[in-house]
């Protein structure tokens, strides 16, 4: 008899640790591996995993960040957990293993009035815009495009519709003569880890060397 009900206790007990302590199941997962790679300053989600303690959930995942100011990780990393736990109920914790990738080279966006370079005054409604990729090690340029702006024709929201635009194309820094400080593109990029600054240069030539000279020192 005594050991019947050993038997049955254990039994009880190990059904109690898969109930208790479980993994997440997989369309619970899914859900979040999505809303985690959604986020614009997320470049790449390497793994993700999660259990069950209980009702509560205990999320984990490694994940490399677009940031060009590495003080800006804090703010992100909130904005990602408290998006998981919008997306999932009962969520205890998030915990995050971050890095941002070592990238050789630094991608420079400029809103242009032509093609040959001129710097726009305007950052929406620019009709083009230099896209510009700078080695780290040495300030040369390695790749350059002029794109047109696929959005200066919009009635509305055409600078925040660039702004998207750009954290598309994997920008880093975007400099720009137009002061967007407290506007739309300026939350765009930031929610995006993407540099915003101002220059007061006639020219992407002269933007560069600007940049190459502050770099220098």
């Amino acid at each position: 008899m005594a050991a019947v009900v050993k038997t049955g206790w254990d039994l009880l007990r190990d059904a109690m640790r898969v109930l208790l302590d479980a993994s997440l199941d997989p369309g619970t997962l899914q859900a979040i591996r999505e809303r985690i790679a959604a986020d614009p300053a997320v470049a790449e989600l390497k793994w993700i995993t999660g259990r069950n303690a209980g009702r509560f959930r205990f999320v984990e995942a490694g994940v490399a960040l677009r940031i060009a100011r590495p003080e800006k990780t804090g703010i992100v990393v909130r904005r990602i957990e408290a998006a998981v736990r919008g997306t999932v109920p009962h969520v205890e914790r998030v915990l995050l293993h971050v890095e941002t990738p070592a990238s050789p080279h630094i991608r420079y966006a400029m809103p242009l009035a032509d093609p040959t370079g001129t710097i726009s005054p305007h950052f929406g409604e620019a009709p083009w815009f230099a896209l510009v990729s700078v080695r780290r090690a040495d300030g040369l340029i390695s790749e350059g495009h002029t794109l047109a702006n696929p959005h200066s024709g919009e009635e509305r929201a055409k600078g925040i519709r660039v702004a998207e635009w750009l954290v598309d194309q994997k920008v880093d820094v975007v400099l720009s003569r137009e002061d967007l400080k407290g506007k739309g593109p300026a939350y765009v990029l930031r929610n995006a880890g993407i540099e915003l600054r101002l220059t007061d240069c006639g020219t992407m030539a002269e933007a560069l060397a600007q940049v190459r000279d502050l770099s220098d020192r």
